[in-house]
């Protein structure tokens, strides 16, 4: 099989001949193609059509290996000439035998409204568009023509930001973004294809790409790496950029092995995952390896902001310390409007427009007290119910089989009953502290109750104290003995159907 490119296959910017053979003819694209896109014939492929060299070569090797395939070209109108290779673009494809669709923005606009940079603005719109036509087209995929040159000075930008292994591994060969779509992925078969070998691909068939004036613009950070670091870096290292591109291939097969065990992790973390909110078992996870954390953390808050992309360090790790040891009042701003609130054992992550969790027992909005009688029950938020009801001799216990139910001497308590929030200097001896008593406003901190909670939870009550807080403790008062003539029994019901019985 022929490769892509016969000429200057494997030589570098500078033509000089590379150390390592990259060259990659169609029989190894088509092998790309269908193992590690994981693509098929049997549905279209949109492909992001430029016109330049890189997209060129990508939509002339699709068509050849039989592929039914849409150019999709996005006039960002940033140049003058936008409109003219919007035109030659058109040209090329339907040269091809390729269907054309054509989208425009006025990039420039949109990026001062949405206080965005102009590559940001262009890409976003770009995207955008190419998602709408695979949509539309109902595609398997949409197709990019980034290559092993892109690849190198990917890793590189990632690196002088600072990144981990996911970052270090540069660009998939396929992959979901789900701030374009959720289901319909990206794909990039030209990863292994050097710049060189794509422009000699172009010129063997005489074909002539639009050529982009900004590839040499300095003023991009992609530019200086390109133009500036990589030469220098080839001055210590000629073979530098097949060093960094094998770099990246071997840690993204390593990453693979990373993200399966991160899944599992994941999935033993994870309680909640919805829109705007992610909460996840502290305990599970303050168990895992710091990296362990960090990337979970790091999935957590893409989750939240999927078009997040500079998720730092020191975010990361603010994220990480706050799980070790969190602030008094339990709540961190961490980025982009990102919460992180840790209520019981649960690490919450939220944003201002999250519907938190319904967790934790509360009286009614509106609601203050309610008499509760024996046999009898208050209703609660979220349908449980707060019961009580005698109970023969013998049945209770002063140590219940969960915070859910307490038991008490009837004869000892002075009925009736009150269910009731807070007031300003409730106090409660606890069971167990020898009769000490404690702050309410103590205990609830000390026993982890979110403080959006403690406003509305529910405390049974006598005229004169507190004798019950549901789900957090008892109180000293009233325990059951065996000389107790009557059991006055409490507990908490989640089950509507259920009715208080007498014993």
């Amino acid at each position: 099989m022929k490769a892509i490119a016969d000429e200057g296959a494997g030589r570098g910017v500078n033509g000089k001949v590379r150390d390592y053979n990259f060259s990659m003819g169609l029989e190894q694209l088509e092998i790309i193609l269908e193992q590690r896109c994981l693509l098929s014939r049997a549905q279209p492929l949109v492909v992001g059509f430029s016109g330049g060299a890189d997209s060129t070569c990508l939509l002339l090797a699709l068509l050849e290996l039989g592929y039914p395939v849409i150019a999709a070209h996005f006039n960002h109108h940033l140049r003058e000439s936008a409109a003219h290779d919007a035109q030659k673009a058109a040209e090329l494809a339907q040269a091809a035998g390729a269907v054309f669709w054509l989208g425009e923005a006025d990039v420039g606009r949109m990026a001062r409204e949405q206080s965005l940079s102009i590559e940001e603005g262009a890409r976003k719109a770009r995207y955008t568009f190419l998602f709408e036509c695979a949509r539309k087209a109902g595609a398997q995929a949409v197709a990019v023509g980034h290559h092993a040159d892109d690849q190198v000075e990917t890793v590189l930008m990632n690196f002088m930001r600072g990144a981990g292994p996911d970052g270090l591994a540069g660009m998939a060969y396929r992959v979901v973004l789900p701030e374009w779509d959720e289901t319909i992925p990206v794909v990039r078969p030209l990863l292994a294809a050097w710049r060189s070998e794509i422009e000699a691909f172009c010129s063997e068939r005489g074909v002539e790409p639009v050529e982009d004036p900004t590839n040499r613009d300095v003023i991009y950070t992609r530019n200086r790496v390109r133009w500036d670091l990589l030469p220098f870096l080839e001055k210590l290292n000629p073979s530098a950029r097949e060093a960094i591109w094998r770099t990246a291939d071997i840690l993204q097969a390593d990453n693979a092995d990373l993200e399966e065990a991160d899944e599992a992790a994941w999935k033993e973390a994870n309680i909640i995952s919805g829109e705007g909110l992610v909460v996840l078992d502290w305990p599970v996870l303050a168990g895992f390896s710091l990296g362990r954390q960090r990337r979970i953390i790091r999935r957590a808050l893409k989750k939240l902001r999927p078009g997040l992309k500079d998720i730092d360090y020191a975010a990361i790790e603010r994220a990480v310390g706050f799980l070790r040891q969190p602030t008094r009042s339990r709540t961190m701003d961490l980025i982009a409007g990102i919460e992180l609130r840790l209520e019981g054992s649960q690490l919450i992550l939220c944003t201002a427009e999250s519907v938190l969790p319904d967790s934790g027992l509360r009286l009614p909005a509106g609601e203050a007290a309610r008499p509760l009688s024996v046999p009898g029950e208050v209703a609660l938020e979220g349908g449980a119910y707060l019961r009580s009801a005698w109970r023969d001799p013998g049945t209770g216990s002063a140590r219940p089989a969960s915070e859910l139910e307490a038991w008490f001497d009837g004869d000892a308590l002075q009925l009736p009953l009150l269910v009731r929030t807070r007031l300003p200097g409730d106090r409660l001896q606890p069971f167990g502290m020898g009769g000490q008593s404690q702050k309410l406003s103590d205990l609830m901190v000390n026993e982890k109750i979110a403080a959006r909670l403690r406003g509305r939870w529910p405390l049974v009550c006598t005229q004169d104290q507190i004798v019950w807080v549901p789900g957090v403790r008892r109180s000293q008062c009233a325990q059951v003995t065996a000389k107790s003539k009557r059991i006055l029994h409490l507990w908490i019901e989640a089950d509507q159907s259920c009715k208080a019985s007498s014993g």
